[in-house]
């Protein structure tokens, strides 16, 4: 009987090693190895959550950083029972949140009203930065310089306003804006 080389064996012992806990962690969770790959495959190798692709093979997810995501095993922790495949950072949010749906509606909750105030608050700082900084000179002075085909791009440099303020003033005025923003001369 041949026996392996010593070094042969380690590295042979250390992937056997890595096999039997990953299959331990899938047990302990409720999944099955064929269990899992049907997952992988019934969602397409994408996480359940975010949609980002998944890997299944950590070696794989390094040689691409940023392209593929570690793959985890999820269940529902009463039951025990599998539920999906998630990435990692997905996993570890319902982790957190305890798998508890108040808490994720409260988190969702508390980004809605935070994003919509700084919306909010963009959408008037525009308003206002367009019907109180723009005066009625300034706004003849836009209208006959877009009139004589200068773009809108020129006009806003020439008076410190963006294109899209133009714009908006030039539809206050009832301008038909033509083309990429200049008139069409006949």
């Amino acid at each position: 009987m041949d026996l392996m080389p010593p070094d042969q064996f380690e590295s042979y012992r250390r992937r056997k090693d890595k096999y039997s806990r990953w299959k331990s962690r899938l047990r302990k969770s409720g999944w099955t190895i064929k269990g899992f790959h049907a997952a992988m495959d019934a969602q397409k190798a994408r996480c359940g959550i975010c949609g980002y692709r998944l890997c299944a093979r950590r070696g794989l997810q390094e040689k691409i950083p940023g392209h593929l995501r570690r793959a985890c095993v999820d269940h529902d922790h009463a039951t025990g029972k599998p539920r999906g495949v998630l990435c990692l950072q997905c996993n570890t949010l319902l982790g957190m949140a305890r798998d508890n749906p108040r808490i994720l509606k409260s988190a969702l909750g508390y980004l809605r009203k935070y994003s919509d105030v700084v919306t909010t608050l963009t959408k008037e700082i525009q308003m206002s930065r367009l019907t109180t900084r723009v005066s009625a000179n300034e706004r003849r002075s836009i209208v006959s310089r877009y009139n004589k085909g200068i773009g809108l791009v020129a006009i806003g440099d020439h008076y410190g306003y963006s294109a899209t303020v133009v714009r908006r003033v030039l539809t206050e005025a009832n301008v038909e804006i033509r083309g990429r923003g200049r008139p069409v001369l006949a």
